[in-house]
């Protein structure tokens, strides 16, 4: 039998990519699927497709905020009730980085997508984009001289 598979594009600034991909690692029903996960710019992709980003479009923000809450509730995702400092922020270089992550190191991803989505969605940090945020959780994971060579990737 073929073994399933689930292509997940994420980007570290939705909260419904980041629900996905906790869902996906944690229930059971995905267990035997093989999952890819692949970093995408979200904002290049509304800009490619002539959509506004979501939490300017009038009366969404309110619908994604209490969208976001009760999905993260009713499957036990982590998410700070309120969003994050200077939300939305830039995430540019964070999907850059990932990126050069799933090419150099692609063993380390998966780790690598958990902590950033964690960082600012459960701790609730808007700096994720911020070197000073950034680096030590890419150091935590790849080393240090790792890290730089990703983060100088441009």
């Amino acid at each position: 039998m073929t073994v399933p598979k689930i292509r997940l594009n994420v980007d570290i600034v939705s909260p419904f990519a980041y629900i996905a991909f906790h869902v996906l690692r944690t229930s059971p029903v995905f267990a035997k699927c093989s999952i890819t996960y692949v970093p995408i710019p979200l904002g290049g992709l509304m800009k490619q497709c002539n959509n506004e980003a979501p939490i300017n479009i009038r009366n969404k923000d309110k619908w994604i905020y209490k969208e976001r809450i009760q999905l993260a509730r009713r499957f036990s995702v982590p998410m700070a009730t309120s969003y994050p400092e200077s939300f939305p922020p830039k995430t540019v270089n964070i999907q850059r980085a990932l990126c050069a992550i799933s090419q150099r190191f692609p063993e380390k991803l998966e780790a690598a997508i958990d902590a950033l989505y964690r960082t600012l969605w459960a701790e609730n940090n808007g700096k994720i984009g911020q070197v000073e945020v950034l680096k030590p959780l890419l150091d935590d994971l790849l080393g240090v001289n790792n890290s730089q060579q990703i983060l100088d990737v441009r």
